[in-house]
């Protein structure tokens, strides 16, 4: 495996589509209002965030492919994709049906937006939740891909999706108008169009097997994904909380002052998320054959990521109120200028966290990651509503930036106790 081809092919497939955002989004900022804006994004973070229905089935998937192939047994690399894919599909045609549910009991009201935007919000919702069956599904099969580190394939596939992210709204906009509707019609095509893309790409690896190895095979899965379920839920309410909240209580048109720049330094975890994508298998492998080298590819991704993230961090907050005035005009960087400066400390926090993230999922300890967000999210709630009544959108910022440091110790301090285990006697003079 190369670990640095493999990480320049997972930096393409998210750096190239935010390039296209960073060109895009303007024009759709001045073709829709900003209570428009404010839910595509909210949008925007659902539909990329409804991948909590896979049950972390995807990452558990990745790790035991990746362990079949160190023992080269390629019937259970087979039997693990076929029953992965399956299970999949089906949890997220279940979870479509919790979402459809839940937006005709809470409607959305919530939002607090302009009346005459309910119809369109609405139809937004629906279409959203009939991307989850595809988005769950994608993943099962991107964890494939990823347990046989094809990593070109998968990031071919990510690029498209990520353009079409802002594309598809674009040109929505060009031939329908600024009706939400539409614009998020587009969204669920291309999510449908690439399921079928991971679909020609993994078919090789899907067989029919006895309804016997399956059920042993979905034991062995959820004993991974179930506390993954868990971190997985609790996870994306973490990061899209803050939005919802801000929506609910200080209006849709405020929410994009926040969420504009929040979607955007979210997508710089795409760096970090390129190294932990490359070296999850690595670890998962290395870690089940105590072989200590993990170690040291632990430690160097996190000094390469703390000085990459650091230098960024402080080229944003340095330049956030130029740059925002450049981009999407000088009343709107007066507005947002101070939320992307705090937020970006918060990305430099959270990228840092990727590394022993992914490192304590590789050794099969979902358990341990799944407790750390549920302690988390006991906390960061109501700090939120704290911060935001005294500091308005910088407060919400500052909350999220300190949830992000707790997040930084408290995984960094799990990882700790899987390297004392990986670390024999003979070595412990060569890792101290």
């Amino acid at each position: 495996m190369s670990i640095k081809n493999n990480t320049l092919w997972n930096l393409f497939g998210s750096a190239a589509p935010m390039i296209i955002g960073i060109a895009a989004v303007p024009y759709t900022y001045h073709k829709i209002n900003p209570e428009r804006l404010g839910v595509l994004t909210i949008v925007w973070a659902l539909i990329g965030y409804c991948s909590i229905f896979d049950f972390g089935l995807g990452r558990a998937i990745t790790q035991r492919i990746a362990a079949s192939i160190r023992d080269h047994n390629n019937t259970s690399v087979n039997t693990t994709a076929t029953t992965g894919v399956l299970l999949t599909l089906v949890i997220g045609i279940a979870g479509a049906g919790v979402a459809l549910l839940a937006v005709r009991l809470i409607g959305v009201g919530w939002m607090n937006a302009n009346k005459g935007l309910d119809n369109e919000i609405h139809s937004s919702f629906i279409l959203a939740c009939i991307a989850v069956p595809a988005t769950t599904t994608t993943m099962g099969m991107r964890g494939i891909l990823e347990g046989l580190q094809q990593f070109a394939r998968i990031n071919v596939l990510k690029f498209i999706l990520g353009a079409s992210n802002f594309l598809g709204p674009l040109l929505s906009i060009v031939f329908f108008g600024p009706n939400l509707a539409p614009i998020v019609a587009t969204l669920v095509i291309a999510r449908i169009a690439i399921l079928l893309a991971h679909y020609y790409t993994v078919h090789p690896y899907l067989s029919i097997i006895t309804s016997e190895t399956r059920s042993q095979e979905a034991k062995k899965l959820f004993r991974f994904g179930g506390w993954m379920t868990l971190s997985n839920l609790i996870s994306p309410i973490l990061v899209v909380a803050d939005r919802l909240i801000v929506s609910h209580v200080m209006g849709a048109a405020v929410v994009a002052y926040y969420t504009v720049p929040a979607e955007f330094l979210i997508r710089l975890l795409i760096i970090p998320a390129a190294f932990t994508a490359t070296v999850f298998p690595f670890f998962s492998k290395a870690i089940s054959a105590k072989d200590a080298s993990a170690i040291i590819i632990y430690r160097r991704a996190t000094r390469c990521i703390s000085g990459v993230m650091g230098l960024i961090t402080i080229l944003i907050c340095a330049g956030s109120k130029w740059g925002l005035a450049l981009w999407l005009g000088p009343d709107f960087a007066r507005k947002s200028y101070a939320v992307t400066s705090i937020l970006a400390v918060g990305i430099f926090f959270n990228s840092l966290a990727q590394i022993p993230f992914a490192f304590i999922q590789a050794s099969g300890d979902a358990r341990a990651t799944a407790l750390i967000h549920l302690f988390e999210s006991v906390i960061y709630i109501p700090t939120l509503l704290l911060m935001m009544n005294a500091y308005g959108l910088s407060g919400v910022a500052i909350a999220w930036t300190i949830r992000t440091l707790l997040d930084l110790v408290l995984l960094h301090a799990q990882a700790e106790r899987v390297k004392e285990a990986l670390i024999k006697p003979s070595d412990s003079i060569l890792f101290a």
